[in-house]
């Protein structure tokens, strides 16, 4: 089986991470919302600073639901985001910003995450924390209760140490020692050509929307390491390094040695 759908998986996963990412937000801005959820009156203000007026510098408009991201790109209206640079709502030209939606249907966005940011393109904002979540809309009271995750006890945990054979989005092989636990992983990586790291050793974080085990530290290089205990699955172990903002993800996808 080849592994394309689950490094797409592990990389959507590893891009939720990276938003948990980062310090006290730089930024002015709030939101109101009035009306019912499925008509909303929408109405967020952001107070760019001084230098960032009429300098070309963007608005961004982002929507985080479960592991999708919409992002508004002005007149084409919300667009999903598929990596690269960031679509922007429009450029700055006044002391206070405005964006405004009215009438907007927010009922199919349970738990979704509105955040607004400014800066003179996506790594800049980012790299500067110019980004804050204005609204959290609503969880769905009448949706059905999601599935419990496997909550796999010590023993069964542990059975998923041992050698895994590890796939990149080129195709490359590499084989990797993993010793996992309920509270660590540590893996063996000095055969993984493009992580610059011999031995990677991360801590249990919790569990992901997909109901994987997490394990990694919240500092860069960001090191990831994610356990699905599902029954079955072929690419049980991820691995995933990052070593800072502006670097590509690195990432392996693996079954155990002899499958």
């Amino acid at each position: 089986m080849k592994p394309t759908k689950f490094i797409r998986s592990s990389l959507a996963a590893l891009t939720l991470g990276l938003t948990a990412l980062g310090s006290q937000a730089a930024i002015t801005a709030a939101a109101s919302v009035t009306g019912p959820i499925s008509a909303s009156n929408f109405n967020a203000t952001v107070v760019p600073t001084t230098d960032f007026i009429n300098n070309n510098a963007k608005l961004y408009v982002v929507v985080i639901h479960h592991n999708t991201v919409y992002v508004h790109s002005g007149s084409g209206g919300f667009v999903v985001y598929h990596g690269g640079e960031l679509p922007y709502f429009r450029t700055i030209t006044s002391a206070s910003e405005s964006f405004v939606f009215s009438g907007w249907d927010l009922s199919g966005l349970p738990g979704a995450q509105i955040f607004l940011g400014y800066g003179n393109g996506m790594d800049d904002m980012l790299a500067n924390n110019r980004y804050i979540m204005v609204y959290g809309v609503p969880s769905n009271p009448v949706s059905p209760p999601a599935p419990q995750p496997p909550n796999p006890g010590v023993d069964a945990i542990q059975a998923y140490s041992g050698i895994y054979r590890c796939y990149n989005e080129y195709y490359r092989q590499a084989t990797v020692s993993v010793q996992i636990n309920p509270n660590q992983a540590i893996v063996d990586t000095t055969n993984l050509y493009d992580i610059p790291i011999r031995t990677m050793s991360v801590p249990y974080d919790g569990l992901n929307n997909s109901g994987d085990r997490v394990y990694k530290n919240n500092i860069f290089p960001l090191k990831v390491v994610m356990l699905d205990v599902a029954p079955g699955k072929a690419f049980p172990i991820s691995i995933g390094y990052v070593s800072s903002y502006y670097s590509t993800p690195r990432l392996w996808v693996c079954q155990r040695e002899g499958n």
